[in-house]
């Protein structure tokens, strides 16, 4: 143990720093490191203050400014494209919905549709990712395929399903039915993936004629609508 003591007192004012925080008080202790600090604090001022460390960075500073004002010269010789991060939310919105009775196809007889329209200030690329559609005991075809299109800045465009057949509907002929509608769009820029998502949901009436020729009576009502941001992770 002696010689352990001997050793740290040897190493100078280090030496008697540690000593003193292994057998002094809190007191001497705070006070042992508040001078270390001080110390440190002074050491460190007195490197800086040297002309050696000064000229550095002096050369330093005087090298990158140089740098920042030749760019920044250079820069104004060609042109900057500039380009705003567009903004999607609520940007496209279903204008309404609509039903039809084409009286000359028995397969392709009554038909329903959304009237989409772009809101937002860039074009958009929308996918209808659902169309379920229900009149009483009935249910539209599901889609074959995924219906995409393009809408340019406040441009709108009509988007149908399946329709039913004659025979699916004769049912409801001379009668008044109800049903339900529920549309799931995904949309967004047509350069990356849809980031938004809309969700609608209607109450739909329809009057049917005896004969179940035109005209024919329709009425819908939103129940509920969403439009909400994907994570495309």
């Amino acid at each position: 143990m002696g010689k352990f003591f001997s050793r740290i007192t040897s190493a100078g004012s280090l030496g008697a720093i540690i000593i003193t925080w292994a057998t002094a008080g809190w007191g001497v202790i705070l006070s042992a490191v508040l001078a270390t600090v001080v110390w440190t604090w002074s050491g460190l001022a007195a490197w800086i203050e040297t002309p050696v460390v000064q000229a550095c960075g002096y050369v330093f500073l005087f090298s990158l400014w140089t740098y920042i004002g030749l760019s920044t010269i250079r820069a104004r010789q060609f042109p900057q494209i500039v380009r705003n991060l567009p903004d999607y939310r609520y940007g496209l919105t279903i204008e309404g919905f609509f039903a039809n009775i084409d009286f000359m196809s028995d397969e392709q007889w009554l038909g329903f549709g959304f009237q989409l329209r772009n809101f937002s200030q860039n074009p958009i690329r929308y996918t209808i990712k659902v169309m379920d559609i229900r009149i009483g005991t009935r249910a539209m075809p599901r889609l074959s395929k995924i219906i995409t299109g393009y809408l340019a800045r406040g441009a709108g465009r009509t988007s149908s399903g399946i329709p039913f057949s004659k025979d699916d509907v004769k049912e409801f002929f001379g009668k008044r039915v109800n049903g339900t509608v529920e549309a799931v769009i995904l949309y967004g820029s047509p350069e990356r993936p849809p980031e938004r998502m809309l969700t609608v949901r209607l109450n739909i009436t329809l009057g049917f004629l005896e004969n179940g020729l035109p005209p024919l009576s329709f009425g819908n009502e939103i129940i509920g609508e969403e439009d909400t941001q994907i994570n495309n992770g």
